[in-house]
């Protein structure tokens, strides 16, 4: 399966986000970033790219959304990278939302909420806030102290995204902090196929591992 297309397509708008963010940062211009526009697979390789670079330490991207609620700062410049990612430890393959996709059932092990939930809240970083909430306490569990793979699956929806990214890097950060092992790895599986109208079913493209590519993971 030739995904290269679609892959040189999401370097074009990573850069053209990437370049707004570092406006952004250096000019305040513009002075916050919607993140509602770019896809959320742009905004996860951009915001994981920011994340790691040192050049942008103890600054943060002021984010809002489409109905101009903001959400807190993302804080970038905070991680520090090794040589390469540990790829041991056990594996938990993470949907960010259930009812949103349902091929992905046939994927992941666990959502990490409903689709319910987010519809509790009053506006998009309010879903955002509750993203980051959960995905702290999640990453936080006991089970997986001493490291593990985690395969995050989206499920669309920009503020999910951000909220989730945002919740890795707080649990990555405080792990460091505590000088536990670099053993928690966060690999995004970006689904790279154009979308399709088929029956769902174990066949379904969303349902195959092949339909997805790998980006950079968070660790």
């Amino acid at each position: 399966m030739d995904l290269s297309r679609v892959i040189e397509n999401w370097d074009r708008r990573r850069a053209a986000l990437a370049a707004e963010v570092v406006s952004c940062l250096t000019k305040s211009a513009p002075p916050e970033i919607n993140l509602s526009i770019p896809r959320h697979t742009v905004t996860a390789l951009v915001l994981r790219q920011f994340a790691y670079d040192p050049a942008y330490k103890n600054r943060s991207l002021p984010i809002v959304f489409a109905d101009s609620s903001r959400s807190m700062a993302f804080p970038v410049g905070c991680l520090s990278a090794g040589p390469t990612a540990p790829a041991d430890g056990p594996v938990l393959r993470l949907g960010l939302c259930s009812d949103r996709h349902p091929d992905l059932d046939y994927v992941i092990d666990l959502y990490l909420m409903r689709n319910k939930d987010l519809g509790d809240e009053p506006n998009m970083a309010g879903e955002e806030a509750l993203t980051f909430r959960r995905t702290v306490e999640l990453l936080s569990d006991s089970a997986i102290l001493n490291g593990a793979q985690i395969h995050v699956f989206h499920t669309g929806l920009e503020p999910m995204v951000v909220g989730f990214y945002r919740g890795v890097m707080t649990v990555l950060r405080e792990r460091q902090r505590q000088k536990l092992p670099r053993t928690l790895v966060v690999t995004p599986w970006l689904y790279a196929l154009p979308p399709t109208k088929t029956s769902i079913g174990p066949q379904s493209p969303g349902a195959k591992l092949e339909s997805y590519v790998t980006s950079p993971p968070w660790w």
